[in-house]
């Protein structure tokens, strides 16, 4: 299982970044990108919050996975959940979904050159064989660059808190991957929404997660 670590952060230098994001199903890293607004209240530490659901949320086994991602980084920021049919001070909601996209990828045209071998040699059984071509010792090689176009999937998170109605944060993650699935990328776009909470108003970063 994938663990989670510190992530490296970076100042957000415009929409090429955005289309540099992770695309691999079994690399070592994820790269989500995050902009969050918010007027957070000083004297919230130690307040209560309760979810707040859509139909299709309520009891739904995945939205609860995702809702305990959320809790455990709620419970870092000292927010304790309200106990059921008992009011809360804050209102959280999670929206999430993935689109699918296809992207422009800049990759190397590997060649493994062919050598003529001069030299031949005695067969046990067939005899004297003469000259031969054999594959490159040093191995395939970068003959240049192609454009290839490649299926992937945005994955996208949003989270808002409000108090008594009023918004207090708001935050989108996305991350593009070609082929891993939402719930297994759910974790770190949690983390990534709530890493450096609340951070600046109107601020975007792309953080980076190891996953393996």
């Amino acid at each position: 299982m994938a663990t989670l670590a510190r992530p490296f952060v970076s100042p957000l230098v415009g929409l090429c970044a955005a289309a540099l994001l992770l695309l691999a199903g079994c690399a070592s890293t994820l790269r989500s990108e995050v902009t969050s607004f918010q007027r957070w209240p000083a004297n919230a530490a130690g307040a209560s919050y309760s979810f707040a659901r859509t139909a299709a949320q309520n009891n739904n086994l995945e939205h609860t996975s995702y809702e305990d991602n959320a809790r455990a980084q709620l419970a870092l920021l000292g927010l304790k959940e309200a106990a059921a049919g008992t009011p809360a001070r804050f209102s959280i909601s999670l929206q999430y979904g993935s689109v699918g996209q296809t992207v422009q990828t800049r990759e190397p045209l590997w060649q493994d050159q062919p050598m003529w071998q001069p030299i031949g040699y005695q067969h046990p059984t067939l005899g004297w064989q003469p000259g031969y071509w054999r594959s490159d010792p040093f191995g395939p090689r970068i003959v240049g660059y192609q454009t290839v176009e490649r299926s992937a999937q945005r994955h996208r998170l949003r989270v808002d808190i409000s108090e008594a109605g009023t918004k207090v944060f708001e935050a989108t993650a996305t991350t593009l991957v070609q082929r891993t699935p939402l719930p297994s990328t759910m974790p770190y776009l949690v983390r990534s929404v709530f890493d450096g909470f609340p951070g600046g108003n109107g601020q975007s970063r792309i953080v980076e997660w190891k996953t393996q």
